[in-house]
């Protein structure tokens, strides 16, 4: 069966303008004028709109974002008086599972408020999701989480203790809740434009139930590459057939939290936390490094980052190319940027990170004083030429891959900022490159036919600046939406020439 593309802004790289294609079995198999088109067996009418590649999404935990939609979400409270306004209605439930509180500008600790769920069964993470508000009903189901690091007897717990806390409320939820709010994620994510996500899982994270899960969801939903978070776990990886043996795999924490692992200390002390030692990490390396499986480590703060560069630079072998990758890797220095582009390692990012706590009022300046200014240095992995994946690590952030874009445009520091180009790539053909697909992620011919129609507001015109690009017809480089306006809103969506919006 053939389908006819018609009537359609194409973006691809054909060098001449494009206003139709045609897919045969999930696959480009051709691009040009509609007055040329072939005969087809159906016929799509674009009405004039914009036809792009579909998203990925570099970092997602699927059933924490659904919750976060279901459950009780706390991004907006100012108090945790506000918190406890939304749990009194509660009181009667057997688990209470809620994300999204962020204490910077409180005037008033958590300590206070918890102390009000003595029988309530309470767990509620932090934005950052490196620690959480806890109640004394949920210590119950785990006294043994008074011993491990990271426990306080203020109700909020971070590290080990956190760890033991998620994944005591967690197994509290049936298996068909979890496939549920998995499902609930990953359409919201169709509605994005999103094709295929990372989900982010692990012993502490979610769980072996909740990796199982997600692998079993089929062809009318993303693509799922699974990330299986545990320190020389490779048996279990292999198993559940994940992609790779890293991802969320914690050296260390979050600013937020005061848990990333610093050299120089925060504004108010410490040096954060590292989770695990330099020579576990050469070993996890070395060790995976014959496995198939893709490798990397959550790292945030310059000093985690070190540890898992040098580990990388340990490996017997090469590393190889726009395969292994560091999570978020916010406070890497220009000396790091240098190896790390010189490893061939993927920068996994979150742009959304710098829109909501960088800039002189933010988490990152409170944290940090002027060290702030120099992290996610976006511009400077494209510059070196490593590979960047967006992602949202929801539900930390949204999953809303143009915010992600225009926030990498629009970034706090002016030094750090994309061009709209590098941006999209970042959420299109590099998410798939990243993952050894080298037919997705383009409009091309022999392409997967990952497709997004989007009705577009504004195109970008040219600022005659080193970061943008001619618009000259003749230069027959295509415009992509200004998000300086309207984000583009979708109107369909196909993967592998199979519509799901």
């Amino acid at each position: 069966m053939r389908t006819l593309f018609t009537n359609a802004q194409v973006y691809s790289r054909q060098g001449v303008p494009c206003d139709a294609l045609t897919v045969v079995d999930g696959r480009i198999e051709w691009i040009g004028s509609q007055t040329q088109a072939p005969e087809a067996d159906s016929v799509v009418d674009c009405q004039g709109m914009w036809l792009a590649p579909a998203f990925g999404d570099g970092h997602v935990h699927l059933t924490n974002t659904g919750l976060q939609n279901t459950g009780v979400n706390l991004v907006s409270v100012s108090s945790a008086d506000e918190v406890w306004q939304q749990l009194e209605p509660l009181s009667g439930s057997d688990i209470v599972i809620g994300h999204g509180w962020d204490d910077t500008h409180w005037s008033e600790s958590f300590a206070s408020s918890v102390k009000r769920w003595p029988d309530l069964p309470c767990y509620l993470s932090r934005v950052d999701v490196h620690s959480a508000a806890i109640s004394p009903a949920l210590v119950a189901m785990c006294p043994e989480i008074r011993s491990l690091p990271g426990w306080s007897e203020t109700g909020v717990v971070t590290a080990a203790a956190h760890g033991l806390a998620r994944t005591t409320a967690f197994s509290l939820l049936s298996t068909s809740t979890i496939e549920k709010l998995q499902q609930l994620t990953l359409n919201m994510a169709l509605r994005q434009g999103v094709v295929a996500v990372d989900e982010m899982a692990g012993p502490t994270i979610s769980g072996e139930r909740d990796a199982q899960s997600s692998q079993l969801h089929g062809q009318l939903f993303p693509e799922v590459f699974l990330w299986w978070g545990e320190i020389q776990g490779f048996e279990t990886a292999r198993r559940l057939g994940a992609f790779g043996c890293g991802g969320d795999l914690f050296l260390d924490g979050s600013i937020g939290s005061k848990t990333a692992h610093v050299e120089c200390e925060y504004l108010d002390g410490g040096v954060g936390n590292l989770y695990h030692s330099p020579d576990d990490v050469n070993h996890h390396i070395r060790e995976g490094a014959s496995t198939g499986l893709a490798l990397g480590f959550h790292a945030i703060g310059d000093l985690a980052i070190e540890y898992a560069l040098r580990g990388f630079e340990s490996a017997p072998l090469p590393v190889q190319r726009d395969i292994h990758r560091i999570e978020h890797v916010e406070m890497i220095s220009e000396a790091q940027l240098e190896r790390f582009a010189s490893l061939g390692l993927v920068a996994s990012v979150q742009p959304v990170f710098d829109e909501l706590w960088a800039g002189a009022e933010g988490l990152y300046q409170k944290r940090l004083g002027g060290r702030a200014t120099t992290m996610n240095p976006f511009r400077s992995f494209a510059r070196n030429g490593s590979l960047m994946v967006f992602g949202s690590d929801a539900p930390v952030t949204p999953i809303d891959p143009w915010r992600a874009i225009k926030a990498a445009v629009l970034t706090h520091h002016e030094a750090h900022s994309l061009n709209t180009r590098a941006a999209f790539n970042a959420h299109t053909q590099a998410f798939w490159r990243s993952h050894r697909v080298l037919d997705a992620g383009l409009i091309e011919v022999g392409q997967r036919a990952h497709l997004a129609l989007w009705r577009v507001e504004v195109f970008e015109e040219h600022h005659g600046t080193a970061q943008q690009w001619s618009l000259d017809p003749r230069s027959m480089v295509q415009p992509l939406p200004d998000v300086r306006h309207t984000a583009p809103q979708l109107q369909a969506l196909w993967k592998s020439g199979v519509q799901l919006v």
